[in-house]
C-alpha cells in the first residue's frame, strides 16, 4: 500500500469476513484517492467513494490502462498541441504544421481507419508528401502495436519513444519567482529549445482554449520555463 499510486486506477481486495475459518475478499476497482495511516479511499467508475479500513486490506496494485483510456489520453494530448491543419481518416487523424514539431506533423493513429492498413498507411505517405514533410506515425502502444507492426513493415522506421506520465495534481503555494502569462513572452522564446517561435509555433502553442505560459526569474532573468494547458480535467505539462 503506498502513496505512489495516488490517483492511480487500482484494485484493491479486501477482507470482509470468514468462511469455514478461512478468510473471504472482495475486490474493489476504482482510482485511489486518499491514503491514510487508518484507511484508503477508492473512487469506482460510476463516482461512488469507497472507504477501506487499512486493517482490512490485503493486497493493492495498479491496473494498466486499457485501450479506452489510452486513446482518451490521446485525444487530450492532441487537444492541447492542436496541428493548424489536421484531416480525419477514419478515425485516425491526420496533423501537419510546416514541420514544427514531430507531435503537430504526424498521423494518430487510434482506432479504425476506415479503410484496409496498407490503403491507410499509402494515404498517411501521400497526405504528407503533398506537404513537403516526411510521413511519420504517432502509435499508442500497446494499444496499436498491431499498426506499429504493419507499419515497420511498409517501410517506417521508428524515429522517438515518447512517454506519456501521469500523476496526481497537488495545490501548492504560490513561488514569487514563477510568472504566468497567457502567452509567451520574447524571454521564454529565448529559453525554449528551438530558440524562438515562429509563427506556426505560436499559433500551435496559443490554440488551446485554457494555457498558461510558466517563467521562473532569477535575478531579473528567465531561467527555466513550462507550458500547460487545461483540457477535460486533465493538466498537460509540455516545453519544461
Amino acid at each position: 500500500m503506498t502513496a505512489d499510486l495516488l490517483g492511480h486506477r487500482v484494485v484493491l481486495r479486501r477482507r470482509v469476513g470468514s468462511r469455514d475459518g478461512r478468510p473471504v475478499f472482495a475486490d474493489i476497482l476504482g482510482r485511489l484517492t486518499e491514503v491514510a495511516d487508518d484507511a484508503v479511499v477508492i473512487r469506482r467508475d460510476d463516482g461512488t467513494m469507497v472507504t477501506v479500513p487499512a486493517a482490512e486490506v490485503h493486497r493493492l496494485r495498479p491496473v494498466p490502462p486499457g485501450r479506452t483510456e489510452i486513446f482518451a489520453l490521446e485525444r487530450v494530448a492532441n487537444a492541447g498541441w492542436p496541428a493548424p491543419e489536421t484531416e480525419p481518416l477514419g478515425e485516425w487523424l491526420l496533423r501537419a504544421g510546416e514541420g514544427w514539431t514531430r507531435r503537430a506533423n504526424s498521423a494518430l493513429v487510434l482506432g479504425d481507419p476506415g479503410c484496409p492498413l496498407p490503403e491507410a498507411l499509402a494515404r498517411v505517405r501521400t497526405f504528407y508528401e503533398r506537404r513537403g514533410l516526411p510521413p511519420r506515425l504517432a502509435v499508442p502502444l500497446p494499444a496499436m502495436a498491431a499498426v506499429d507492426h504493419a507499419a515497420q513493415r511498409a517501410g517506417f522506421r521508428h524515429d522517438v519513444v515518447t512517454e506519456v506520465l501521469v500523476a496526481p495534481a497537488r495545490p501548492a503555494p504560490p513561488d514569487p519567482d514563477l510568472r504566468l502569462a497567457p502567452r509567451p513572452d520574447a524571454d521564454w522564446a529565448a529559453v525554449y529549445q528551438n530558440r524562438g517561435v515562429p509563427p506556426v509555433a505560436a499559433g500551435i502553442l496559443t490554440g488551446p482554449p485554457v494555457v498558461i505560459f510558466g517563467s521562473l526569474v532569477l535575478d531579473g532573468t528567465t531561467v527555466a520555463i513550462g507550458r500547460a494547458v487545461v483540457d477535460s480535467g486533465w493538466v498537460g505539462v509540455a516545453a519544461v
